[in-house]
């Protein structure tokens, strides 16, 4: 079970470092414009995670469908259960990685946004 782990990070991570380039990058421009307004920013936050999970979610089992590979891992002798779970718990653990990232991303942008709140009340 743990190289079926395995394989699904291995398979996954190119798609996990876009997501996550992707929340930093949103993050970086937010500093950068000087966009003031961090509900949007965390509500584009929200949904990217919310649509990054579904992606991760459907891709577990479509891509072996489409590779045409699991007609081949189930002739293994591993369990179905046993595979069903290496790609669930290698799933929730992408998905977790990436909303640990969202909230970190999440917590640095109104971090932000507080200190300059209260720069504006020490400035008057």
């Amino acid at each position: 079970m743990k190289t079926l782990f395995w394989k699904e990070l291995r398979e996954n991570r190119l798609l996990m470092s876009l997501g996550i380039l992707l929340l930093y990058t949103v993050v970086l421009l937010y500093f950068l414009t000087g966009f003031k307004n961090m509900f949007l920013v965390s509500l584009f936050i929200f949904f990217a995670c919310i649509v990054f999970s579904g992606i991760l979610g459907v891709r577990g089992f479509s891509q072996e469908v489409g590779n045409d590979t699991l007609p081949f891992i189930t002739s293994q002798p591993v369990s179905r259960l046993r595979l069903w779970l290496a790609k669930l718990i290698s799933t929730f653990f992408l998905v977790g990685i990436f909303w640990g990232s969202a909230c970190l991303s999440s917590i640095g942008c109104l971090e932000e946004f507080n200190y300059y709140l209260h720069l504006g009340e020490h400035s008057l």
